[in-house]
């Protein structure tokens, strides 16, 4: 026999045995969408093991046992329409060809906000983009994302924390509610503080007004009269002195 057809007579053997194999093979598909990362465990027959967080492809023989779960806090999953919270996990054992549809979602919770006064607060969230609140509201955040709230005035939350220079950050891992009170300063002191408080206090436009005489309509008709006698009252003096000269 040449060695063509040893080669022949070879393939015919393979063939049978490799669609064996390729019939027996399984394949498991995972492909993960959201704004996170999902957790897969996979656990092989021998005790080997891995772990992805991204779409993966896996041709496998007998059976393998996967885990899915949220890779971080304040997000769940949906595999193949079942929701997972953080931290358990979504457990399959899988002997034949799978695809796994995993989607990767936030929990949402309330952030609530009472003004007892007037105000605005600037709220940045935890990506980055900013809003700003003029009144009681509320808004929805992922849980335990970190949100940076500050303003152009002091306020007080919840009564005891005072922010004034630095933002207040707020980390909610559920509903929360921030009962806002801005502290409204006066930019110009009592007249009372300023005698007080300083020995030689600046002039404001009240101060200016009060040092200016206030006048009657009485008083100017008055000042009127006596600067029409004025004069008359020149003219008769100079008129008598001149006579009175004449004479001597």
């Amino acid at each position: 026999m040449n060695s063509k057809g040893a080669v022949t007579l070879s393939l015919l053997f393979l063939i049978p045995l490799l669609l064996s194999i390729n019939a027996d093979a399984s394949t498991l598909r995972i492909i993960i969408n959201g704004p996170s990362e999902a957790q897969v465990w996979i656990y092989c027959p021998d005790g080997f093991f891995f772990v992805t967080y991204s779409s993966t492809t896996l041709n496998f023989n007998g059976s393998i046992k996967v885990e899915v779960c949220p890779a971080n806090p304040g997000y769940y999953v949906i595999v193949n329409g079942t929701k997972v919270f953080y931290p358990n996990a979504y457990t399959i054992t899988i002997s034949k060809s799978e695809t796994l549809y995993v989607d990767v979602k936030p929990v949402y919770v309330r952030l609530n906000f009472n003004f007892e006064n007037p105000g605005c607060l600037e709220v940045t969230l935890y990506n980055g983009s900013a809003i700003k609140i003029y009144h009681s509201t509320y808004i929805l955040v992922p849980k335990d994302s970190i949100n940076i709230i500050s303003s152009l005035y002091c306020f007080i939350i919840n009564g005891t924390t005072e922010v004034a220079y630095f933002p207040y950050t707020c980390i909610p891992a559920d509903n929360m509610t921030l009962n806002i009170k801005f502290i409204v300063q006066n930019p110009l002191p009592s007249p009372s503080t300023e005698q007080s408080s300083s020995p030689s206090p600046p002039l404001n436009v009240s101060l200016i007004k009060q040092m200016i005489p206030h006048f009657r309509s009485q008083d100017l008709l008055g000042i009127g009269i006596l600067l029409l006698l004025i004069p008359f009252y020149i003219f008769f003096s100079i008129s008598f002195k001149r006579k009175r000269d004449h004479y001597t």
